[in-house]
């Protein structure tokens, strides 16, 4: 495990030289109330997004699905929570508990993301449909997206303030200006800021989407840089072609000019995949969007990694830390309000019109491959029938 070590006052053992407790921040209830629920969500947002794959229970899948709305309201909530709290503190705050505080809402944001393309959707497919009216999926569809902004805003103001304030007076000997990591990035004046500029364009996206109504920048994205896909598998697939039609009496010429074909269609091949990644990467970069699946492993990775900062922050600078294992109503509230997660898992489950509604949904999300079926059980019928009508007939003309 590394560990680097950001303090040197820890040669002292007065308590005076501490870190100062804030078991509001870092106490483990809050710890546990931030880390479980992420988990949930992600758990949640995975197989709600499995529900097309052969094997999967589309009814479960369906009820993932609906228990991703409550979950990333709850993601959105906390984190902006924990933000609001560390800026209500902020002459007084440790650069430990600020560290803590970005960590939370990292882990809150990735978590969120995980969940949006998955519930985000809905929300903005029945917007489009109520845009005339003022019906209350409007208003809750937009009061989410405000709350999200609110949150991201926070979050860039956070992180880039403490970023600042850490890199100008970083003290190694004053408990209050530094504390022990465990990555070496955390001494990257730069790293940080290329997350944020993430977080720049997606706050961007968000707000242009109160006034563009077409939706998500992966589609916008997806939109503009089709025709230049289009022309690469074109140009690739030109060169295949050209190669196939190449006579088999080779000169030297008629070598040199098949290397070269082969040497384009290589290059233009490496060049699509690279714009079709780059594309991905910025979706996800950005504003955490992408049509590929495959992209849950980034995300679990980023998740992973907020999970192991704030254990490892925690568990590294506990002997620098004087005691927070008091459990005043800081602690207690946010782990009783876990239970809301089970209510809602049990709503949404065991309710009548909650598994009416799963089983119309998956029926109506089967009708299009019912149909298929049908459609080929009748040709396979029809041809049966027209062989055994030609059959008779040939029986008739022979007897």
């Amino acid at each position: 495990m590394w560990q680097y070590l950001g303090c040197n006052f820890t040669t002292y053992l007065k308590d005076e030289n501490k870190i100062p407790g804030d078991s509001d921040i870092a106490g483990l209830g809050v710890i546990i109330a931030f880390i479980l629920p992420a988990w949930v969500t992600a758990v949640a947002a995975t197989i709600a997004s499995l529900r097309d794959l052969e094997g999967i229970d589309y009814r479960l899948a369906l009820g993932a699905e609906d228990l991703l709305g409550p979950l990333s309201d709850l993601q959105a909530i906390t984190g902006t929570a924990i933000v609001i709290a560390g800026f209500s503190q902020w002459n007084t705050i440790t650069f430990y508990h600020r560290e803590l505080v970005a960590s939370y809402w990292w882990l809150t944001s990735n978590s969120f993301w995980m969940a949006r393309p998955a519930y985000m959707y809905q929300a903005v497919k029945e917007l489009n449909t109520a845009l005339s009216s003022t019906s209350w999926t409007k208003w809750r569809a937009y009061t989410r997206r405000l709350l999200i902004i609110v949150s991201v805003f926070l979050g860039i103001t956070w992180a880039s303030l403490s970023n600042k304030l850490e890199t100008d007076n970083w003290n190694e000997d004053d408990p209050q200006k530094c504390y022990h990591f465990n990555d070496i990035t955390y001494n990257s004046v730069v790293l940080p800021w290329i997350w944020i500029a993430g977080l720049g364009i997606y706050q961007a996206a968000l707000i242009w989407s109160f006034v563009d109504r077409k939706g998500t920048f992966s589609g916008i994205w997806k939109g503009k840089g089709k025709d230049l896909e289009d022309f690469f598998k074109d140009r690739t697939n030109d060169c295949f072609k050209k190669n196939v039609k190449i006579s088999c009496r080779f000169s030297l010429a008629q070598f040199l000019r098949l290397l070269y074909r082969l040497f384009a269609t290589f290059l233009f091949w490496i060049l699509f995949r690279f714009v079709w990644l780059a594309r991905v990467l910025i979706s996800v970069w950005s504003y955490g969007d992408s049509d590929v699946r495959g992209f849950f492993i980034v995300y679990y990775a980023f998740v992973i990694w907020n999970t192991y900062d704030i254990i490892m922050l925690k568990i590294i600078n506990q002997p620098l830390v004087e005691d927070e294992t008091k459990m005043g109503f800081g602690q207690v509230l946010p782990l009783v309000l876990l239970v809301q997660i089970l209510l809602n898992i049990l709503d949404i489950w065991k309710d009548p019109a909650k598994q009416r509604e799963r089983a119309e949904r998956a029926k109506r999300a089967r009708e299009p491959e019912i149909r298929r079926v049908e459609e080929e059980l009748q040709v396979v019928m029809h041809s049966e029938w027209t062989r055994l009508e030609l059959r008779h007939r040939d029986d008739l003309t022979r007897t």
